[in-house]
């Protein structure tokens, strides 16, 4: 096709467009008596959707906690001051880490394992990151936080420690 039949709205666009043209004119109930599916599939595919939904329930709470953990990781590291402490995302975040690393020692294909590793030390940077920048601040501006009740409330008890000790 060349420019000349597009600008001038001519029949080839047309002829390319025929085999597309009951897309144009959708009628729901003629899709709905050509696609009928019978009530044995239909309960089949949803069986297999809830099965997929109730895996899909713990993932998402482990990506909730990833989300949570990164958009404070970013928080921190372009803060001034010392931000609030994620401890519970913290600890959901190592409770899979442990999990994923126990299912790659167990797993048969090289292939996941190399797969769950990855995904194991992309947590663990993140994590180690996250505590770092937090250990820099306090180390930095350790009297000031150690004085100030408000950022006190904002450590956690470990890193009180290492602030006193």
């Amino acid at each position: 096709m060349n420019t000349d039949d597009l600008y001038s709205g001519g029949a080839a666009l047309d002829s390319q467009l025929e085999p597309y043209s009951d897309i144009t004119h959708y009628n729901p109930a003629s899709a709905t008596e050509n696609n009928a599916m019978d009530t044995h599939q239909l309960s089949d595919n949803q069986a297999q959707e809830d099965e997929e939904d109730s895996d899909s329930i713990e993932e998402q709470e482990d990506e909730d906690d990833l989300s949570i953990l990164m958009r404070s990781w970013i928080n921190e590291r372009n803060s001034p001051e010392l931000l609030e402490y994620e401890g519970s995302a913290l600890e959901n975040l190592m409770e899979l880490v442990d999990f994923q690393t126990q299912k790659m020692q167990t797993q048969q294909v090289p292939f996941m394992s190399n797969i769950l590793k990855m995904d194991v030390d992309r947590i663990k940077y993140l994590v180690r990151s996250y505590l770092r920048t937090r250990l820099g601040k306090i180390e930095d501006h350790v009297k000031y936080y150690l004085d100030n009740q408000v950022y006190r409330e904002r450590m956690s008890q470990s890193e009180l420690d290492y602030a006193k000790g």
